[in-house]
């Protein structure tokens, strides 16, 4: 066997394999890609995900009457540091915190001249559970002066109309046609777990490929 035949055989043995992967590899690099802008986009979007709500008292409290008690509160303890997080994370103005000899000290670890007239006093910080549809939270005084805090999810509506996008793509692993579907999915009315859904896009199945449109429903289990 020449040179030229062995190196010509290489070049075919390269050239075929690129063939038989080449959609594959085109699929893998072009979800790397796409994987790699939706983390920068998700990391652009954090801010204003994440935006501080100050919430309103319920319609049952929203008219009550307002008055001054002497309550005898029990309220952590909290360091500097932690203080000038919490400014940070909830966006707000000055915090403070009630130290053991019973004087107001702010983020700075100085007392505050003016007291809470110069800052708010922080009560605690509390982990909501997940609330798809909102809900409301009781905060009390229990028995022993802490401050407690019950929360109430509202309850899943049976009906709900929330337009959600999405498109995708899929490719089969395994065999010699490599069968792919390309598709652009709506999905936005939903009666208890069933959602309505629209879908369409382009599709190869054997040596066969097209459009289609499709209009069904599906059943979602899980976390809603």
């Amino acid at each position: 066997m020449t040179p030229e035949t062995t190196w010509d055989s290489r070049l075919r043995r390269v050239g075929s394999l690129v063939l038989r992967h080449g959609v594959t590899f085109a699929v893998g690099g072009a979800l790397a890609i796409l994987l790699a802008g939706e983390f920068l986009d998700w990391q652009r979007q954090q801010e204003p995900a994440r935006r501080v709500v100050t919430v309103r008292p319920t319609s049952r409290l929203a008219d009550a009457e307002l008055v001054r008690i002497p309550a005898d509160l029990v309220v952590p303890v909290i360091p500097g540091r932690t203080l000038t997080r919490l400014e940070r994370d909830y966006a707000t103005g000055p915090l403070a915190t009630v130290v053991p000899s019973g004087d107001i000290v702010g983020s700075s670890g100085s007392t505050l001249s003016g007291g809470l007239a110069d800052a708010e006093l922080v009560l605690g910080e509390f982990r909501l559970p997940r609330l798809p549809e909102g809900g409301g939270a009781l905060v009390t005084r229990d028995a022993g002066g802490g401050v407690d805090v019950r929360v109430l999810p509202a309850p899943r509506r049976f009906l709900s109309i929330r337009p959600e996008w999405s498109i995708g793509g899929l490719v089969s692993p395994s065999g010699a046609e490599r069968d792919w579907r390309a598709y652009g999915r709506w999905s936005g009315l939903r009666i208890g777990r069933v959602h309505a859904v629209v879908e369409g896009g382009a599709h190869r199945t054997g040596n066969r490929s097209g459009a289609y449109a499709m209009l069904g429903a599906e059943i979602r289990f899980g976390a809603q």
